[in-house]
């Protein structure tokens, strides 16, 4: 291969310069389509910004912006971040003390991350004459995504087994007494969306399950009044009583997090199985209703609780939600990444709607039946968009660092049904999938929704 220097170029005739950049040209266009990327060059005498990109079709496309610097392109970036371009592309030029090489990150208008690697290249009176270099997508770049993996991989591991290691996982908050349900059996999931507090949960989950001559040891272990002098300065408390669904039972309150006075504000409190590895016990059939995932309820059991809860004639809400682009996120950055997508997005579900019936019914699809009065409330009030708005902003407000500022979006259809006990999981699945199909023709984060 031919090596050109500044000294040869100098020295060149019309016909071999013409050669010479024909088969930079060729090159330019194979590194693009091969690398995916696009690659880009400001003229300062002409102030044109020319770039060489990928269209989806996978054909090279060439584009030109005359008076870059100064008149408004709203093709490539949006117009705050085509001002953050120019501004920097003006200091290239101007502050002879800014680095010659380098990269800065910016975003395209259609959120995607990008790294801007340039260089100047100067006559020889040192003046700059242009900017060149090439726009390179972070997700697709192997050091991003071999880092994504190993991150997030050390991340589920962690998670899984500290999770997997208890039967019950929720969380109370002692100044209002609100409670989250992080990872709950199924018994635990059928009585949560009967209460508010996490007083009233922990009385419905005695008088159901809790074997009565230990109600008086739970009552104390659980007692509100006396659990900030019980629980300060301690890692931890716990108790042991038998229940009628899971044998014998061992809880543990954990302090989550405290004030400057060392008082506790929010606990942990976990149960585990003292049975769990008899064969065939409770705690086993237990286990498999949980998504290993999400940790919301499978289908199957999703599916059950549901059909009993439609039993009891209450009016109630069935939503499915469902990841916007999530073949594209896995595409791009990887199944770790995706993995850690929906478990926001579970989260994220778990957070709004506590008291209700959460399910992972399959890949990127979650289902909720809501009877609350908070939520039925909301819709009878506001209507089910402003359910849909407050789910939508939280998912959109999720912050994953491995996706680099990409923002996360679902489309959701629902269903809001009178108390029916001819209705079944079956029959608000068909309805909602069909008002989520057609949610999602208009586009990403959008909802359609009828009532039955």
């Amino acid at each position: 291969m031919q090596t050109f220097t500044a000294e040869s170029i100098d020295n060149m005739n019309v016909e071999q310069l013409r050669y010479m950049l024909k088969m930079q040209l060729e090159r330019n266009e194979l590194l693009v389509q091969q690398n995916e990327f696009s690659m880009f060059r400001y003229e300062c005498a002409s102030k044109t910004m020319h770039l060489l990109t990928i269209l989806p079709d996978r054909t090279i496309a060439r584009m030109a912006f005359p008076n870059y610097l100064d008149d408004p392109v709203d093709v490539i970036f949006a117009p705050e971040e085509h001002k953050r371009v120019t501004e920097y592309i003006k200091r290239l030029i101007e502050d002879p003390s800014t680095p010659k090489t380098g990269a800065v990150a910016f975003t395209y208008k259609d959120g995607r991350r990008i790294s801007c690697e340039y260089t100047r290249v100067t006559n020889e009176k040192g003046e700059v004459i242009a900017i060149l270099g090439q726009h390179v997508d972070m997700y697709k770049t192997h050091q991003r995504l071999v880092s994504a993996v190993d991150s997030l991989n050390e991340k589920t591991q962690i998670s899984d087994k500290m999770m997997n290691a208890y039967d019950t996982i929720i969380s109370f908050d002692l100044s209002d007494m609100s409670y989250k349900v992080i990872r709950g059996t199924q018994a635990v999931r059928a009585v949560c969306g009967q209460v508010e507090t996490w007083v009233e949960l922990a009385n419905l989950f005695r008088n159901f399950y809790i074997d009565p001559s230990y109600h008086k040891i739970f009552n104390d272990f659980t007692n509100r009044d006396t659990l900030q002098d019980r629980i300060y300065g301690q890692k931890s408390i716990s108790c042991t009583y038998k229940t009628s669904n899971i044998g014998w039972c061992h809880a543990r309150i954990v302090p989550l997090k405290t004030d400057s006075k060392g008082n506790v504000e929010k606990v942990i409190f976990t149960t585990e199985s003292m049975e769990a590895n008899k064969p065939g016990s409770m705690a086993e059939s237990e286990k498999i209703t949980q998504d290993t995932l999400t940790n919301l309820l499978s289908r199957t059991s999703g599916e059950g609780i549901v059909n009993k809860a439609l039993k009891t004639n209450h009016n109630g809400a069935f939503m499915l939600f469902d990841c916007d682009f999530f073949n594209a996120i896995n595409s791009m950055l990887g199944y770790p990444v995706g993995d850690m997508v929906l478990i926001e997005v579970s989260k994220v579900l778990q957070e709004t709607f506590p008291h209700e019936i959460v399910a992972r019914i399959e890949n990127d699809e979650f289902a909720v039946y809501a009877t609350s009065s908070s939520i039925l409330s909301t819709i009878e009030k506001e209507g089910m968009q402003a359910v849909f708005n407050t789910v939508s902003e939280k998912i959109q407000n999720i912050h994953i660092p491995e996706m680099n500022g990409v923002t996360i979006s679902a489309s959701c259809g629902m269903v809001f049904c009178k108390g029916d006990a001819t209705n079944t999981f079956d029959k608000l699945y068909a309805v909602a999938k069909n008002n989520l199909q057609e949610a999602q023709k208009k586009g990403s984060s959008e909802m359609c929704s009828s009532e039955i």
